[in-house]
């Protein structure tokens, strides 16, 4: 008896139920997983085939194309590789970074016999990703040159977006010089002799290493900032996405969007910083907070997004984006040279604000002392490894719209030197070790106004630009070939 009462009782016998009778009375459990399973799976097909679909899309039209860096322990960044690249932030123009990230397609390291090579170091620059390869200065400077000579010349552009001359030195050292060229040519932009010695922020382009020559040392390369940002929380995000940056097209655009949010939004710029550097960031919020600092970019940034709202010429959804071609009609693609808005369009001057000049603290005359014997040690390194490899180092002075019909947002000065005291502070470092130096500066100066605006787009080249880059660059450079020759 005891057993039969402590027997569990099944309800469905009880019942007088069989077992074709219990099956239509409970539904199989399994089969509602199996139901719960295959919805599931359908719902990530869905989405799958949407994102293959968007990739395919975004493909066809060339957008989201824009990521051009791979994180690099040692440089910071360098060029992805067997990349399409189709640039639109300034000009327009479609590239592939080759299996060495370079945009000389038919590059080969091993130098073709006969041939001259000249390889270019600089930032964005020399790169000139904003036009067509073949409308690049270094490109126009190996068909003059080649023409000119009567041998092939080659011209390789080893430019990265961002680069300090620091970044230049390491990719000299490590990289360049296997491809034996018989010329290196250091592109001097405006404020590399400060980026030289620069902490990374929120900006990929700006992860580097940092030089500093102090008297009676040796010249040291720091690389700190570069592990340690890549140790932040950002860095380890950025470097386990390495694969989405260089494949996703969708992860392009959200980029380019967080690019734009970063320049122009407070708010988002201080939580980027925080993921870079947590410690600082808090206590510049503190800072903003209490000087009534950040609340007044808030609102301004509010005011510039209701007013883009209800301004009535909206002929174009990009700020500072616009394409010149020689072979099309040019396109108003923003506020700058060609577009509607260009004031130089309308017969108008561009009014400059005239500022009076800074004044140098003793402060500043150390610090940039400092980094300017820094830039010297750089640039003797540099001539040690050319003449060690029989090949010749030659400074170039590069043109910057800073200080040629410069646009209102852009900074004239840094601790008292703007764009023309840097170049002439590196022609006497060129002078002082005994280096070619070439300004590409000086005849832009004596340009009229619309003449310098055509040379650029907001901050980089044009086709125009190129042009005349190429120009400034032939004759001193053709000289100095020959000279080589006749030894």
């Amino acid at each position: 008896m005891q057993d039969l009462k402590d027997r569990p009782i099944d309800t469905d016998q009880s019942l007088g139920l069989d077992a074709s009778e219990r099956a239509s009375k409970w539904p199989d459990q399994g089969k509602k997983q199996g139901n719960l399973f295959t919805t599931v799976l359908s719902y990530v097909l869905i989405g799958a085939i949407f994102i293959f679909a968007t990739e395919c899309i975004l493909n066809l039209a060339g957008l989201g194309e824009e990521e051009i860096f791979k994180l690099d322990p040692d440089l910071g960044t360098r060029h992805m590789t067997n990349k399409k690249v189709t640039w639109r932030k300034e000009g327009y123009a479609c590239s592939y970074l080759n299996r060495l990230g370079m945009r000389e397609k038919d590059a080969t390291i091993t130098k073709p016999r006969g041939v001259y090579r000249i390889a270019l170091l600089g930032d964005s620059q020399v790169e000139s990703i904003q036009v067509r390869l073949e409308q690049s200065f270094g490109q126009i400077l190996q068909k003059k040159l080649s023409k000119s000579l009567g041998r092939p010349v080659e011209v390789l552009n080893f430019g990265v977006s961002g680069y300090s001359t620091v970044q230049e030195y390491l990719l000299m050292k490590t990289e360049v010089m296997r491809w034996a060229p018989d010329m290196v040519i250091i592109g001097y932009d405006g404020r590399d002799i400060f980026e030289n010695w620069a902490t990374p922020d929120q900006m990929l382009s700006n992860v580097r290493p940092m030089a500093l020559k102090l008297p009676g040392q040796a010249l040291v390369i720091d690389k700190t900032s570069v592990t340690s940002w890549r140790k932040s929380m950002r860095g380890r995000y950025m470097c386990q996405a390495e694969w989405l940056r260089q494949n996703s097209r969708i992860w392009g655009l959200v980029c380019q969007a967080e690019t734009e949010l970063g320049f122009h939004n407070p708010v988002y710029k201080w939580i980027v910083n925080y993921f870079t550097d947590p410690g600082k960031s808090a206590r510049q919020l503190h800072k903003d907070l209490s000087s009534g600092l950040l609340l007044a970019e808030c609102q301004k940034a509010v005011s510039k997004q209701l007013s883009g709202l209800i301004k009535t010429d909206q002929s174009s959804s990009f700020n500072v984006q616009y394409y010149i071609d020689d072979k099309k009609p040019q396109e108003k693609l923003g506020g700058l040279p060609g577009s509607s808005k260009d004031p130089l369009a309308a017969g108008q001057k561009l009014q400059h604000e005239t500022k009076p000049a800074p004044v140098i603290t003793q402060s500043s005359k150390v610090f940039v002392k400092l980094l300017s014997e820094t830039l010297e040690a750089l640039f003797a390194d540099m001539n040690q490894i050319a003449k060690a490899h029989d090949a010749k180092l030659v400074i170039l002075g590069l043109p910057s719209r800073a200080t040629l019909a410069a646009l209102p947002s852009m900074s004239g000065y840094e601790q008292g030197l703007d764009h023309k005291g840097e170049l002439a502070l590196v022609e006497n470092q060129a002078k002082k070790l005994g280096l070619p130096y070439i300004d590409a500066q000086a005849a832009a100066e004596k340009y009229s106004e619309k003449e310098q605006l055509a040379l650029f787009y907001s901050a980089h080249l044009t086709p125009k630009g190129q042009q005349y880059l190429a120009d400034q660059l032939y004759l001193p450079i053709r000289d100095l070939i020959q000279q080589d020759q006749s030894k």
